[in-house]
This record gives C-alpha cells, structure tokens and sequence, in this order.
C-alpha cells in the first residue's frame, strides 16, 4: 500500500508512488488541501460538502493581511466567502417544505501556519469556484506541520463518511 497511518490518519510514504496532483487532504472545518508538483505546496479550496451546504458564492474576500510570501498564522482567516442560498424555513399540513431566502459568510482558515505563495486571481470569479473548479490559495505548509494536524485531516472516504453525521 501506498499509505501508512500517521497519528491515525493516512499519510503518504513515497511522492514518486503516486500522482502527487490526485492527491487531496479534507479539514473538518470544510477546506480541502490539494497538493501541487512543487514540494510542500498545497492548493486551498472549500470543499464540495461546504459548496453543496451553502448555496451560490456571491463573493469572495481575501483578508487584508492576507498575499504572497506572507506567513499565515494558524487559524488566521485567509478569506471570507459571502453566499445566498435556500433552507427549509417551515412544513405545512401536508409536510410540503417551505423555503426561505438565506444567506451567510464563511470563514476559510486552516489550524497549523503556512506561507501563502499565490493567490488566485480568478477566485473573485465565483461561478468556477460553485462549480468546484477553481481554487483561492497555494500555500506552503510542512510535512511537519501537516502531520501535527493529523486528528483533522480526513482522506475523501473518511471526509465523505464524517460529513455524513454532520446535520446543518
């Protein structure tokens, strides 16, 4: 196997025993680390299981202090994504759903430091981000500190399985 466990998470042992652009990392606060052909760099999206949560991207919002070469302090907001959407707002006698306008802000963060080293500027153009192709940041992180965030990351079958419990 090309995986071994790490701290209870898989981890890979060889970057030249797999495609290192198929490989992807999910937090369980929704964002997903995709890793690049450059070593210890990953690109940041909010994952499908957050796109499909909240409804259409109106904006997105990178935090002031937030460009390249800047160092992210763990849990530091890198940006905000405005959304619209829908929610069941009410049931009638018959059970038919009642829908409501909703709206929201996310904020996308990661829980260990990194450098930012792009910044997408096509990520302003929310339709690509809706439709899950397109990313906001590359940032450096490394094999260390992804380790230390083992109890966080989840490979897509465990990403998958987790959402299920989630209720929103």
């Amino acid at each position: 196997s090309i995986f071994q466990k790490l701290r209870g998470k898989f981890y890979t042992t060889s970057r030249s025993s797999l495609n290192c652009s198929d490989r992807t990392l999910f937090l369980k606060n929704h964002v997903e680390l995709k890793e690049t052909s450059e070593s210890d760099v990953y690109r940041l999206r909010p994952s499908y299981y957050l796109l499909d949560s909240i409804g259409d991207i109106t904006s997105i919002n990178m935090c002031r202090d937030v460009n390249v070469s800047k160092e992210i302090q763990a849990n530091q907001t890198i940006c905000t994504i405005e959304w619209t959407g829908y929610k069941i707002s009410a049931a009638d006698e018959l059970y038919h759903a009642i829908w409501a306008n909703s709206e929201g802000v996310e904020k996308i963060s990661i829980p260990s430091k990194c450098h930012i080293v792009s910044v997408n500027s096509n990520s302003d153009n929310c339709a690509t981000i809706n439709n899950f192709n397109d990313w906001i940041v590359d940032i450096e992180i490394s094999k260390n500190q992804i380790a230390s965030m083992s109890h966080l990351i989840l490979d897509e079958d465990e990403y998958d399985e987790y959402c299920d419990t989630i209720d929103y």
